[in-house]
């Protein structure tokens, strides 16, 4: 809503039938691709550490995250581009259908830059990813330690708190080699612009801000100034 910057949920809105079709991705440009395969990044692990999770909703995030981590680099600038945006044409769509344990608070936060400042959904999750991550990385400790093979990251015999600072860096790895802003500051957003946005966040994304655990007003505001 360009009057209130309200960004407005569509729910209910699932198709019967999707037609996966590699040739209408096969020409996307990278910094759409880099941009939505970063949402589809985010859709998978934020339903992966969602409390509401089941063992159907995990094996699709599991087989996303996996399928992004091998792919997305090479499908935004990589010698093979039409081949990695298949795949990661198939990951975007089964980590939508692990959303179906919910999100989280992510999505909760990045909502709310998109809708004062115009930013590009994926943008504003890729930036945001990693924060919530850090934020909670000791309460995800045991979901880290799952999602990190997955990406390449050794857990075996490591302490868990390692493998968690480990699956943040990869995160942000990721999203700084394919050329996606690195912080809130980068698309506009101003220290004195946290206590608007937390209480935006409060008021209009409480479907996502309980997740993957309750947060506060100063939980919030901490991630959004951590991502400054």
């Amino acid at each position: 809503d360009p009057a209130t910057h309200y960004k407005h949920l569509m729910l209910n809105c699932t198709p019967n039938v999707a037609i996966l079709d590699p040739n209408l991705v096969a020409k996307m440009p990278a910094p759409i691709t880099a941009a939505t395969g970063m949402d589809a990044l985010t859709h998978a692990i934020e339903a992966y550490v969602n409390p509401g999770n089941t063992p159907f909703t995990r094996m699709f995030a599991t087989r996303a995250i996996q399928q992004i981590g091998m792919h997305l680099r090479t499908a935004v600038n990589g010698p093979n581009r039409p081949e990695a945006l298949k795949h990661m044409l198939y990951a975007a769509d089964i980590a939508g259908q692990s959303m179906a344990a919910g999100l989280g608070q992510v999505h909760g936060l990045s909502h709310v830059v998109s809708g004062r400042l115009g930013t590009a959904h994926g943008v504003a999750n890729a930036i945001l990813l990693s924060q919530v991550l850090d934020y909670h990385k000791e309460f995800l400790s045991e979901q880290l330690t799952e999602i990190a093979p997955l990406m390449g990251i050794n857990a075996f015999g490591v302490p868990a708190a390692k493998v968690g600072q480990d699956v943040v860096a990869a995160v942000r790895s990721l999203r700084n080699e394919i050329s996606i802003p690195s912080k809130l500051s980068d698309v506009g957003m101003k220290e004195s612009d946290v206590a608007q946005f937390v209480d935006d966040a409060q008021k209009s994304q409480g479907i996502f801000i309980a997740a993957p655990k309750p947060a506060t007003a100063d939980d919030l505001a901490a991630i959004y100034k951590s991502a400054l």
